[in-house]
């Protein structure tokens, strides 16, 4: 308490029955000092979190600390009813702070936990209230990578989605759009795309989270405002992988950087999967000579109303595996500013947050096999030709998928104006490797959570910092075997003895798989029996270390 000059205000009754572990709530009341420059000192906060997340023993506690705005509910400052309040806690970013009107509603930059909509007694006219304040800290700790001097300088970044760019938005004036491209017509040629004066749509969106002109006293800042956006533009029905196909052709030619796409689907599509492929295999090699365009893509939303699903959403799920040729994808989960699973949030007079309450439309999906959660929920963009558009605050499940590849896709173009060699899979274990864990239960082994995050919620500053390991090499393999079909077996012959024991797998033509078995170093020749399978064709996959071969079969 002393260190902090707290005030004790309530302390738990002692009454209440005896637990172990962390105890009940206390109230404290804080003693914010100032800076130099006369303002709150917001690593007070920042300290003071670190401090309060562990018990005496140094257990996390299963629901962390946070603070509450102990100021009355007032009219907006400024008297303005088109511009929020200032914030009564902290600056974001200390002396750094841009001056764009919106930046606190940017809460993925920084949040302060304080809801500006708190103090705007307009929004909810027709009853209920507005949504509570954030959770300190659960952000994407971008100022801290604009305090090292990052831009996005000269990365390039492709952003495939739906809609028109207005180029003559007042944010996005000075973005330098190298090129633009409409996919979505018959045929899907990729023509030049000239610039809107009235119709956006979700690129619009993105481009102004990514690359909106910071500091220019104009609606919000983008993460990385000297990166270089090509929108694609591809169709808005999400039945034909045609439009997607051809931009990513083309995006291949163009050597962009990173590819932001805004599009998800139940359907592996084999063809968007090998255009993919390409691009790791070719991309950025001839520019950077590194190798692979570094994908970001939604993990998208269930249609129920509770909770969360694994249900795949392609191409976010795709992950590298050179046996069947699927490309590295960071696929992207939404998280809100309270650090929990996205839920959707849709309308702006919500009643008390509740996870899975029925009122929440569009929860994000979840799984380890996507990467990393992105706080992207709910705040204001781009989208209109008008100076902001402040409806988007309450944006729909398509918009917030779009808005967790747009974050992460700012962050990745910081990230990567310091690290342009690395390979995309190196690239994807720097932002898996300095995500944050938030509260969830995570392997310790592998560091990812079966369940909401994956490997954490991304973080600039951490990942600035981390070293990653992948080499992303696929090893060219000199084994070799052969296969005959028998009526009740396949038997395969090796062209070699093996050094060390050696694995085979069998995989059906939906790529799962159904048969796998260890066999001796000293065995040239192996029976796999195959009485039991259906007819068709059959991949099988010979595995000795590092060394690999695949064989077809027919049953």
């Amino acid at each position: 308490m002393s260190q902090y000059n707290l005030t004790l205000h309530a302390a738990p009754l002692s009454t209440l029955p005896v637990t172990t572990g962390c105890s009940y709530t206390y109230i404290f009341e804080a003693q914010v000092p100032l800076n130099t420059s006369g303002v709150p000192d917001f690593n007070y906060f920042v300290q003071l979190m670190q401090e309060m997340y562990t018990n005496s023993n140094g257990t996390i506690c299963a629901a962390g600390p946070n603070f509450v705005n102990h100021m009355p509910i007032k009219d907006n400052q400024n008297g303005d009813s088109s511009a929020p309040p200032e914030s009564p806690v902290y600056t974001l970013c200390e002396a750094d702070e841009p001056n764009d009107p919106f930046i606190d509603y940017q809460w993925y930059i920084y949040n302060d936990g304080f809801n500006e909509l708190d103090f705007n007694s307009n929004l909810c006219t027709s009853g209920g209230t507005a949504p509570i304040d954030g959770t300190i800290g659960a952000d994407a700790k971008i100022c801290d990578c604009w305090k090292a001097g990052l831009s996005g300088l000269n990365i390039k970044i492709g952003i495939l989605a739906q809609g028109d760019i207005v180029t003559s938005h007042n944010d996005l004036t000075n973005q330098p759009f190298a090129n633009m491209f409409d996919c979505s017509g018959i045929n899907h040629p990729c023509n030049t795309l000239n610039p809107s004066t009235g119709q956006t749509g979700i690129g619009m969106h993105m481009a102004g989270i990514i690359a909106a002109t910071k500091n220019n006293n104009i609606g919000i800042a983008g993460l990385a405002e000297n990166s270089i956006i090509t929108p694609y533009k591809i169709g808005d029905d999400f039945t034909s992988d045609a439009d997607l196909i051809s931009a990513l052709q083309l995006a291949l030619v163009q050597q962009e950087d990173i590819l932001a796409i805004n599009y998800f689907s139940p359907i592996e599509s084999p063809n968007i999967k090998i255009e993919l492929w390409n691009h790791h295999i070719s991309g950025r090699q001839f520019v950077h000579g590194a190798k692979g365009t570094i994908i970001i893509a939604p993990a998208g939303h269930t249609e129920t109303a509770s909770t969360g699903t694994w249900y795949p959403s392609h191409p976010a799920k795709y992950n590298l595996d050179a046996f069947d040729k699927t490309p590295e994808v960071i696929g992207v989960i939404n998280s809100n500013r309270y650090d929990l699973l996205e839920p959707g949030e849709e309308t702006p007079c919500l009643p008390t947050y509740n996870i899975g309450g029925t009122n929440y439309a569009h929860p994000s999906n979840y799984g380890s096999g996507y990467d990393i959660a992105a706080p992207a929920s709910q705040f204001f963009s781009t989208e209109g030709n008008s100076q902001i558009n402040r409806g988007e605050i309450f944006s729909s499940a398509v918009k917030q998928s779009a808005d967790a590849v747009a974050v992460t896709t700012g962050v990745a173009a910081l990230l990567l104006e310091n690290n342009l060699t690395e390979s995309d899979v190196q690239f994807r274990d720097r932002l898996r490797g300095g995500a944050d864990k938030v509260s969830y239960v995570y392997n310790n082994i592998n560091g990812y959570s079966s369940l909401e995050f994956a490997f954490g919620r991304i973080n600039c500053e951490k990942s600035k910092d981390y070293t990653p390991t992948s080499i992303n090499e696929i090893t060219q393999s000199n084994l070799s075997a052969s296969v005959f079909n028998t009526k009740i077996s396949w038997e395969i012959s090796l062209t070699e003895i093996l050094a060390s024991t050696f694995n085979c797998e069998v995989y059906n033509n939906l790529g799962q798989l159904v048969y796998k078995n260890e066999f001796l170093k000293a065995e040239k020749k192996i029976s796999i029996p195959n009485i039991n399978f259906a007819k068709g064709v059959y991949l099988i996959k010979i595995i000795a270390g590092k060394s690999s071969c695949t064989l077809k079969a027919i049953k």
